[in-house]
């Protein structure tokens, strides 16, 4: 995988955190914790497959505001 694709993986994941999904305020942090997670373990993956990849730079894109 190239940057072009990690980038368009976290925009996308990012698109997902910042949308306010209807419903209750404990929801919407809901929504963002599991998220949150999933770009972790996508993290933890992309690592193994390229040493150089910067874990703490593609969950900190998905979780920006």
């Amino acid at each position: 995988m190239t940057k072009k694709h990690f980038e368009l993986i976290a925009q996308t994941l990012n698109k997902a955190y910042t949308i306010a999904s209807p419903g209750s305020a404990s929801h919407h942090h809901s929504v963002m914790n599991v998220v949150e997670a999933i770009a972790f373990d996508l993290s933890v993956k992309f690592q193994d497959l390229n040493p150089n990849f910067d874990q703490t730079r593609f969950v900190e894109a998905v979780t920006k505001d």
